[in-house]
């Protein structure tokens, strides 16, 4: 840097004949910025975006290095003369496609450099169904901003702590939707854990260096389907809407619903029955051993049917049935 890039002046301020002193004033040449990377980041949680440039310093008195996302400060950190690592300490807004916060620095946080690149943050709104039982791959979808972004081949989930977590590939289907299905087979619940357990849920887009996954606060929910004993009535008429109740055993037990989430139509993800080749339809929780199934609209007339023995099979995310139940009902018509 050459003399003429930075100094040093004394600074006061005289009023009314009065003289008051501020100390030394520094000024400097203005920083310039050459790049920036990654240009995406989570909008909460500890994204590192690296700054390129020249004329970085923090070796002056009074000096404060400092980033701005949009109108958000982050964390400033001095790697070199020409590189600053930027991290996001603080929540970014998500953003309407097409949008984009710029990306700037300052050595004083006050006096922001000219800069031509923008990022772009991404983050969860909310995930269906957030449960699934253990070794069925539940599909689950991710709803949010700024998934579809230049490395969206790259998305991918993340189940479970820093100790001890699963990571599973996304598909990207929009800036606001995205797919990933839950383990399998790999991640199961520790001996003696009750039936249910809640694990961290993130999601990323870059290399694990910027640290990319989001830290929002969601948790899926992994636990042991329920077994079912027997339901009664063990008859209902064809073209009825009857009603069901269906028993589990105490080691293998029901339990209530988490209060319901907003958007995306919820009500999809709640208990269900389904009553074999007649459809399914909505559940409701009674207690451990029992829920209330309502038998499902038919198209079918009564006069169609005459006996037929179906079995039910419950889904406590809507979605994934415990197969094979082994508890049946008979649905009566008059053919």
């Amino acid at each position: 840097m050459s003399e003429n890039d930075f100094g040093t002046v004394t600074f006061a301020v005289k009023l009314e004949g009065i003289k008051q002193s501020f100390g030394d004033f520094h000024y400097y040449r203005q920083c310039v910025i050459d790049d920036v990377t990654p240009l995406i980041a989570p909008n909460d949680g500890k994204g590192a975006i690296y700054v390129i440039g020249r004329g970085f310093r923090d070796d002056f008195e009074n000096s404060k290095l400092g980033c701005r996302i949009g109108n958000t400060l982050a964390q400033a950190q001095l790697l070199d003369s020409n590189t600053i690592r930027c991290t996001i300490n603080q929540e970014l807004p998500l953003l309407e496609e097409g949008e984009s916060l710029l990306v700037t620095v300052a050595l004083n946080t006050y006096s922001w450099a000219a800069s031509d690149f923008s990022m772009l943050p991404y983050g969860i709104s909310a995930i269906y169904p957030n449960m699934g039982p253990i070794g069925q791959g539940t599909n689950i979808l991710v709803t949010g901003k700024g998934f579809d972004n230049d490395l969206r081949e790259n998305g991918r989930c993340k189940f479970g702590t820093e100790d001890h977590y699963i990571i599973v590939e996304a598909n990207v289907l929009d800036n606001e939707h995205l797919i990933c299905k839950s383990p399998a087979d790999v991640f199961g619940l520790p001996d003696g854990a009750s039936d249910q357990i809640s694990v961290p849920f993130s999601i990323a887009f870059q290399e694990d260096l910027y640290f990319p996954f989001t830290q929002t606060g969601e948790k899926y929910r992994m636990y042991r389907q329920p077994k079912l004993e027997e339901a009664s009535p063990k008859e209902v008429h064809v073209g009825r809407l009857s009603e069901v109740f269906v028993r589990s055993s105490e080691d293998a037990p029901f339990w209530q619903p988490a209060p319901p989430a907003t958007g995306e139509a919820y009500e999809q993800y709640g208990i269900k029955c389904r009553f074999g080749r007649f459809g399914s339809s909505s559940a409701t929780y009674i207690n451990r051993t029992t829920i209330l199934c309502l038998t499902p609209n038919t198209r079918e007339s009564p006069s169609d049917v005459s006996t037929e023995v179906v079995e039910i099979t419950v889904a406590m995310n809507g979605v994934d049935y415990n197969e094979d139940s082994g508890v049946t009902v008979q649905f009566m018509g008059t053919g």
